[in-house]
């Protein structure tokens, strides 16, 4: 049956596809929404009000976190929204969406589970993509090609045509962790790319202790958001 995979599905990544694929919409309604509210356009029968004061906004901008199930992703923005420390967390299956604050810049950041069941609903959330950052477990050398592969098919996607990219090399606490140059080469990596702006940041985050350069990767993701 054609939909017999669906059907496979846990009630979580089954909840994951469906709204994954009205994302678009759902974002879409959100910024008409916001700019005919905050331009003082109203419907049929009313009028605007005289006395609100103008409101003053910040630049959002759309930030997908994608990555291998385990490489750290959610430990990764619960420490860049400063939660960190209140214990282990379990993998994504689904995905999650919280606003960060950064640089005169709100961070409207969607995280999308890395299981290989959900991954292939990863293309559902590339429309209106301004920054793509990519997690991998720097410490984990034999998941390197799989992180590779996915990594590549996702830069195909002519959705996510000149969106910079941040490479984030986390784990960098655990031994035998990857650095640099051949850290970029396990991924085939080689910067600077022609096509596109490409970052790296080794970083450790954890939900269980401090984490180190976590201003950083916030600083960084506020500029590449706005280019």
């Amino acid at each position: 049956m054609a939909l017999s995979w669906f059907q496979d599905l846990s009630f979580v990544s089954k909840t994951a596809v469906v709204i994954g694929t009205s994302a678009s919409i759902i974002g879409g309604t959100y910024i008409l929404y916001k700019r005919l509210f905050l331009s003082g356009t109203t419907g049929p029968g009313e009028s605007t009000r005289e006395d609100v004061s103008p409101v003053i906004t910040q630049s959002e901008k759309r930030v997908l976190v994608l990555g291998l199930d385990g490489a750290g992703k959610s430990s990764l923005l619960k420490c860049l929204s400063h939660q960190e420390g209140d214990g282990k967390l379990e993998p994504t299956e689904g995905f999650n969406v919280m606003c960060i604050q950064g640089k005169n810049t709100t961070l409207n950041v969607w995280e999308v589970g890395g299981t290989k069941n959900v991954r292939s609903y990863w293309e559902n959330f590339l429309q209106g993509t301004e920054l793509l950052v990519f997690v991998v477990d720097s410490a984990d050398e034999l998941r390197f090609p799989e992180a590779k592969e996915e990594l590549h098919r996702l830069l195909k996607d002519g959705r996510l045509e000149k969106v910079p990219l941040l490479v984030v090399a986390n784990k960098q606490d655990l031994p035998g962790a990857k650095k640099g140059g051949d850290f970029l080469a396990s991924l085939d990596l080689v910067l600077p790319l022609k096509s596109r702006d490409v970052h790296l940041l080794e970083v450790s985050s954890s939900a269980e202790k401090k984490s180190a350069n976590m201003s950083e990767v916030l600083d960084l993701m506020s500029v590449l958001s706005k280019n």
